[in-house]
């Protein structure tokens, strides 16, 4: 979800943005009947998930919430093409939460001159951690390499 919203924000122009990356962005999930959140909401406000993360993820989620996902999916995915600011999109291969082909369709709608689509060769959807010392150095080179200064980002 944080890659959707830093792409929408991206798409509206707020701030002065020098650049946006997203790790693991959807446009499409692996577990297509999530769409029937609608109907399932009329029977149960929350349903059942194995997290990847036990830790840090939930159990449960609320149904609500999978409806909001899914609609505000629909409206970035629609604003996409204002993204003109360079992008730096991660993804992983093997992601159990967002389908993997929703990285070069996102990256089909940008029209940033400057735009970059890494693939991590992994079976997870949190590739932002400890364990991921590449994807943190691909995000600083990005972030260097885009800053207003050209060195480090603040």
């Amino acid at each position: 979800m944080g890659g959707a919203l830093a792409l929408y924000l991206a798409a509206q122009g707020i701030g002065p943005l020098q650049g946006v990356f997203a790790v693991g962005a959807p446009l499409t999930l692996q577990r297509r009947g999530l769409r029937l959140a609608p109907v399932v909401q009329t029977v149960r406000e929350f349903v059942r998930d194995e997290p990847e993360n036990r830790e840090a993820n939930y159990a449960y989620h609320p149904v609500q919430g999978v409806r909001q996902l899914l609609r505000f999916i629909e409206v970035y995915q629609a604003v996409l093409p204002h993204v003109t600011v360079p992008v730096l999109l991660i993804q992983a291969r093997g992601d159990p939460t967002v389908r993997p082909d929703s990285a070069p369709l996102i990256y089909a709608r940008l029209q940033s001159p400057h735009k970059q689509l890494l693939w991590k060769e992994c079976n997870r959807h949190v590739i932002v951690s400890q364990h991921d010392a590449d994807v943190h150095r691909a995000i600083f080179t990005f972030l260097q390499h885009h800053s207003p200064l050209g060195g480090p980002p603040p």
